[in-house]
Order: C-alpha cells, then structure tokens, then sequence
C-alpha cells in the first residue's frame, strides 16, 4: 500500500517514474490478488521502455495467480521471458499454478522440467495440474519426484495427489497415498481427509467414505464443508437420510456457515430417500441465508 501511494503522490506531481519506483509497486500489488491494477502497471513500465526485473515477475504472475486470471499470468510470464528476465522459482511455481487453474498440465511439467532449484511449492504446484488434467499417473510420478530430488513431500503435496488420484476415479490409488501419508508420520490435514471422502463417494465407496470420516473425530480434527458435504453424498448412497441431516446440522454446531454446495448435497439426499418436508425445510433455510440456486440448476425441492 505504501509503494502505491508513493506512486500515486509521484504521478499528481509528474515526476518521472523510475524502473525501480514501478517494480516496487508491482511488488506491492503482488502480495496481493490486485491483478488489475498490477496489470496496469506493468504496461506502463513496458510504456515507459523500462527494464522489468525477477521482481516484477514474480508480481505480476503471482497477483494474476490469485486473482484466478490464470491467462493474463501465462502471458506476462511468456512477455517477461521474452525480454530476457529468468524467473526465479517463486515466479515459476506461480506459473506452474496458473497452468492447474487452465488445466494446462503439459505446460505445467514443461516449465518444472525447466526449472532451477525447485521447492516442494513448484512441486505441488505441477501435482495440482496434473489433477486437473486428469493425470494421476503423473501426479504419483512426481511425489515420487520429490524425494528424488532431496526434498521432503508435504501435507500439501499428498493432498494434491489424493484428489488427483480422485478426479481420475482412481479410488484405490487415492487410499494408498493417504495411507502412505501415516507410513511416512505425516499427520493428514482435514484437506486430505475431505479429498480421500471425496475420492470414495465419485467412485461410490461411500462405506469406505464414513469410515474415513468417521476417523476425523478419533484424530480431534474438524470436518471441513467440503469433506462433510461429500459424506452426505456418500450417506445418500447408503440410504442413510437421517445420518445424511445429523452430518449436515453438525456443520452449524461447529459454527461454520454451510455453502450453497452442503446445501444442495442435504437437499437432493432428503428429496431422493423420500424426506420431502425436511428437505423443504433445508431449503428455506438456504432462501433465508439468501443464497441463489438459479445457477446451480435450481433446488431439487420447491415451496
């Protein structure tokens, strides 16, 4: 904030911005998700012919990176590495990001291919990509990859494994990685606990999937909405409306606010097993949170 307000007191003054000043203000834009405004800048600074630098690399991809403008990332990185900048692996792992929002898992491992001195960030970066590109088999190849190169996987990095093994209905494959996460005494988060839920209930092992959750409490952690929200979904497929309500109530007892996709999991459980008054019930609740289901489809249940 402060790099931004010195380099708006410097416009109002028409003083001539350096290289410096404006890399300095993309910095600021980059510890953020201000991709507009870093964007901005960033044309300038090619405007005014001045050098971009790593740190203007970093900033600009990363900003974009979150900001979920996973294009506008890939761009700015193709543009500073045409003017002779060498990202450095903050900048690369960023891009490796931007490729898992695109689902551009080719791109992803061809930059981490390139890559120097890589961390387990880049690492779990590509995994993510490979995840979204439906890649398991490369996703397990590089967990694999990280140790290879002297580094030590994460719980971020099993994670991302797990769900790519999931999106690949590759449930067994998900199981064994999230085993593999006790063999190597690295406590599962609730991230990794929701991904191996989820992993069983899109390959219908919804018995597999309560237990899982069940071991959530023996290890005192707390479910998160998604994980609770795939348990509902795996209670749906047993029959078990009431366990279905009781996991979805639990939800505001752990003073969380249920999203529009809990929501939608409870109602269509309650609608298919024949629950239709406490189905509508969900359902007014969610209207009374105001939360608009037109774009997911509409409610399953209607007053």
């Amino acid at each position: 904030a402060g790099a931004l307000q010195l380099l708006a007191e410097a416009d109002e003054k028409r003083l001539e911005l350096d290289a410096m000043a404006l890399n300095a203000a993309i910095g600021a834009c980059g510890k953020g998700s201000n991709w507009n405004t870093a964007m901005a800048l960033f044309a300038d600074l090619l405007r005014r012919e001045l050098q971009p630098t790593v740190v203007t690399c970093v900033a600009v991809v990363s900003a974009c990176d979150r900001g979920h403008q996973w294009r506008l990332a890939l761009a700015a990185f193709d543009s500073l590495l045409a003017r002779g900048v060498k990202p450095n692996v903050v900048a690369t792992s960023a891009c490796i990001s931007a490729c898992a929002h695109g689902a551009l898992w080719e791109r992803g491992l061809a930059l981490l291919a390139k890559g120097e001195h890589l961390d387990v960030v880049a690492f779990n970066a590509a995994i993510d990509a490979c995840g979204k590109g439906r890649r398991w088999r490369d996703a397990m190849r590089l967990l694999g990859d990280i140790w290879a190169a002297g580094l030590e996987p994460d719980s971020s990095s099993y994670t991302a494994t797990i769900s790519a093994c999931g999106d690949g209905q590759e449930w067994a494959q998900a199981l064994f990685v999230f085993g593999s996460m006790h063999r190597c005494r690295i406590p599962p988060t609730v991230m990794a606990y929701s991904a191996a839920i989820t992993a069983c209930v899109d390959a219908s092992q919804w018995f597999r999937a309560l237990h899982i959750f069940d071991d959530i409490h023996c290890r005192c952690l707390e479910p998160d909405i998604i994980g609770t929200s795939a348990v509902i979904a795996a209670c749906r497929a047993g029959g078990r409306w009431q366990k279905a309500l009781w996991h979805f109530r639990e939800i505001r007892r752990r003073s969380l606010v249920p999203d529009l996709g809990a929501f939608r999991a409870i109602t269509v459980t309650l609608v298919e097993l024949g629950q239709t008054r406490f189905a509508m019930e969900v359902y007014q609740e969610s209207v009374a949170m105001g939360l608009d289901w037109h774009d997911s489809g509409g409610p399953p249940v209607r007053d």
